[in-house]
């Protein structure tokens, strides 16, 4: 995931923490803790602010499941404590139950919120039950259709999440492999020049602009002229591989022609971008032979202020083009990186 991206993530959860925090600590003075139940609230704000302390310190992995789970049981404590005053009519509180369908998508993968939510809503049935069951109103016919009726929306609520969610990840997926070489599993071209774009808007408030490495195959004409076009594609395939094998986590890799490659390289000081560049043209040159005997030329450049995208492609090209005038297997670094 690129440091932008990241970044925005981590500052969504601290504010979700702070101001789910906030709430329960207010609704807490609230109450005045005039019941035990209230102490929910307090153990709750406790709670969300050891989460955001996690969160602030950079300390995320697992952080979303666990927020989630958090709230679940909240949620599936305030049912409980509801459902057994149903003869008081439903409590404000069980308003706030749907928030976990939708929530479990946004915060957790798609096979993790199923998992999740199956769970949840089982829990939920079972809470319930036993609550409704212990307010000893079992007798009262509307009682039963309210209690019924609420579950009944559960469901609902749990199946047309679930719907709606699968139909955005199957868009999500389309829209992915549209922007994804299907030889290489790399970005194709219209991939990287939105990611590109991108980061041309953001470069004036990152610390370092991107660097470019401009990939081209040495020789690769020579694969498809004496092996065929089969094997030219499975040498693609392993220079994918090889290269992907050798890059940063959160740098992207695409192919955007035959035997055409670009690697942007995020916050990345150029001191290690041009050791990445010497690392990717050694591991190559190093699987010479199951690569047919293919090299790298490389073309590193940075992006410079005010540069359009058109100009910084047409420069860093510019670039390896020398890098293959001089032999190939080897880096051309622009002036100034």
């Amino acid at each position: 995931m690129p440091l932008a991206a990241r970044t925005s993530r981590r500052r969504i959860l601290i504010g979700l923490f702070a101001l789910g925090g906030v709430a329960a600590g207010v609704g807490f003075w609230a109450t005045g803790g005039g019941a035990p139940e209230d102490y929910a609230l307090l153990a709750l704000a406790l709670w969300l602010g050891h989460l955001l302390g996690r969160a602030v310190r950079g300390r995320e992995e697992g952080l979303a499941l666990l927020a989630m789970r958090t709230l679940g049981a909240f949620l599936l404590y305030t049912a409980f404590l509801s459902l057994r005053h149903l003869n008081q009519g439903l409590w404000p509180s069980l308003l706030w139950t749907p928030l976990v369908y939708p929530g479990a998508y946004v915060a957790l993968s798609p096979e993790a919120a199923r998992v999740f939510l199956l769970r949840y809503f089982l829990l939920l049935v079972g809470v319930s039950f036993l609550s409704f069951g212990l307010s000893g109103e079992f007798g009262d016919a509307g009682l039963w259709n309210t209690y019924l009726q609420w579950l009944a929306s559960q469901a609902g609520l749990w199946v047309l999440s679930s719907r709606i969610f699968e139909m955005g990840r199957r868009a999500a997926h389309a829209e992915e492999e549209a922007r994804t070489d299907p030889l290489t599993g790399a970005a194709n071209r219209r991939g990287f020049l939105e990611a590109l774009e991108a980061e041309m808007r953001q470069s004036a408030r990152q610390r370092l602009p991107p660097l470019l490495l401009a990939i081209d195959l040495d020789r690769f004409k020579e694969v498809n002229d004496r092996h065929g076009h089969a094997r030219g594609d499975e040498v693609l395939r392993r220079i994918a591989a090889t290269l992907a094998a050798h890059l940063r986590e959160g740098d992207l890799l695409a192919r955007t022609g035959g035997d055409e490659f670009a690697i942007l390289l995020y916050d990345c000081p150029a001191s290690e971008g041009q050791m990445i560049a010497d690392r990717l043209c050694r591991a190559v040159d190093a699987a010479r032979e199951p690569l047919a005997g293919v090299t790298l030329s490389v073309g590193l450049g940075r992006l410079l202020p005010g540069e359009t995208p058109a100009r910084f492609l047409a420069r860093v090209d510019g670039l390896l083009y020398r890098a293959k005038r001089a032999g190939g297997n080897r880096v051309a670094v622009a002036a100034g990186v």
